[in-house]
């Protein structure tokens, strides 16, 4: 069980990150006789079994270029509360580490995108070349429908991470492959709109015409009378993913509600 734990701990570190079972392997090994990368991935699928982990798979698209794509997987817990677990990290922790609070808000907004594109029957990936080009998730609907994500808990970095989308949509070949039918940066806080180059900001705390409003489905009816939302990927999928926040595919138990109220879930009896 201590090393399960030694695990998880280090999994929780590279949470949203394509962090390599080598580097897994080496955390452990520095507190207990040396894992072997064969016992770690065991203990990963072993992790995945049980909807503790599950990481988030790349997407290979038909490219203009000849840039190779990285395939190697996100790292993500079924529910972000649960790398802040082991990681021990409360709210005040969190405030005076943005850079880890960035990335379980990646993971948290992953895991909601996964759980209403899945109910459309699509999946949710994510895209890194070799370039260094990546988005955080791409949300893949039958039929060829896809749009792409970038998660950034700042407004800051809404400007770097709308030209990395669009960068991503120049290189797809749309001979092959389906223009995407939607682009948009998720953030922490904000104002809700559409950028003149078409990307969609959409803030999880949304706020419109000075008026704040909470939850999922008050994104959903801003977004939904824009342009982009009526092409394609928009309103089928978004109505499904901003209609109910209750809603918890895995284990209703452990809400995502727990990363921001840090509710800190007993796993001494799972372990």
């Amino acid at each position: 069980p201590q090393k399960v734990k030694a695990v998880l701990k280090s999994y929780s570190r590279h949470v949203s990150s394509s962090a390599s079972m080598t580097t897994i392997t080496k955390d452990v090994s520095e507190y207990f006789n040396p894992l072997s990368r064969v016992t770690a991935i065991d203990y990963i699928s072993a992790l995945e079994k049980i909807y503790v982990v599950e990481e988030l798979k790349a997407w290979s698209p038909r490219l203009r270029s000849k840039t190779a794509i990285a395939i190697s997987p996100t790292r993500h817990f079924v529910d972000p509360a649960i790398a802040a677990h082991f990681l021990g990290a409360g709210a005040s922790d969190l405030m005076n580490d943005l850079e880890t609070y960035g990335l379980l808000f990646e993971s948290l907004v992953v895991r909601y995108l996964r759980i209403y594109a899945e109910s459309l029957g699509g999946s949710v990936y994510h895209y890194r070349d070799h370039s260094g080009l990546e988005a955080d998730a791409i949300v893949h609907l039958p039929g060829g429908k896809w749009g792409a994500f970038e998660v950034k808990l700042g407004e800051a970095w809404i400007e770097e991470a709308a030209g990395n989308l669009l960068k991503l949509k120049d290189k797809i070949d749309t001979d092959k492959t389906k223009a995407p039918s939607f682009l948009g940066v998720i953030c922490g806080s904000g104002y809700a709109y559409q950028r003149k180059d078409g990307v969609d900001v959409i803030p999880i705390d949304c706020r419109r015409n000075g008026v704040k409003k909470q939850g999922y489905m008050a994104l959903f009816a801003i977004l939904g009378h824009t342009s982009s939302m009526k092409a394609g990927l928009g309103s089928r999928l978004f109505c499904s993913l901003f209609a109910s926040q209750a809603l918890s595919r895995k284990n209703p138990s452990m809400s995502i509600w727990s990363i921001s109220c840090m509710r800190q879930p007993d796993f001494n009896s799972v372990l």
